[in-house]
């Protein structure tokens, strides 16, 4: 079956998915796309402070694929996966790719700034 392009639906290939802060995105495969990359945690640095992906920032979104089975594994730090294709909001996390019956990318999560203040003598 060629999928318009030139390209064999059933040999199509997933993509990769998109770097985190701190671990690399996944490969894809034939059926699913690649898992996102984690992000940084900063759970020891916020404290007992609920935000991001709970503590977590900047994760990649997961690779596209021409299946629509998509990649369920949810990336630490807001990426984009199956289960919610655009980052979560507060995190940074980046949007999800697409596939066939949703061929535009998830949008990229809104970021955040993070202020700590220090008193003298504490």
């Amino acid at each position: 079956m060629d999928g318009g392009c030139g390209v064999e639906a059933e040999t199509a290939y997933g993509g990769g998915g998109g770097g985190g802060f701190t671990l690399a995105g996944g490969n894809g495969s034939v059926k699913v796309g690649g898992t996102g990359g984690d992000g940084i945690d900063m759970t020891s640095w916020l404290g007992s402070v609920k935000a991001g992906d709970s503590g977590w920032f900047a994760g990649g979104g997961v690779g596209g694929t021409w299946d629509d089975a998509g990649n369920a594994t949810k990336p630490k730090g807001g990426g984009g996966y199956n289960g919610s294709k655009n980052g979560m909001a507060n995190t940074g996390g980046g949007g999800a790719g697409g596939r066939k019956s949703e061929p535009v990318a998830g949008n990229g999560g809104s970021g955040i700034v993070i202020v700590k203040f220090v008193r003298a003598g504490m």
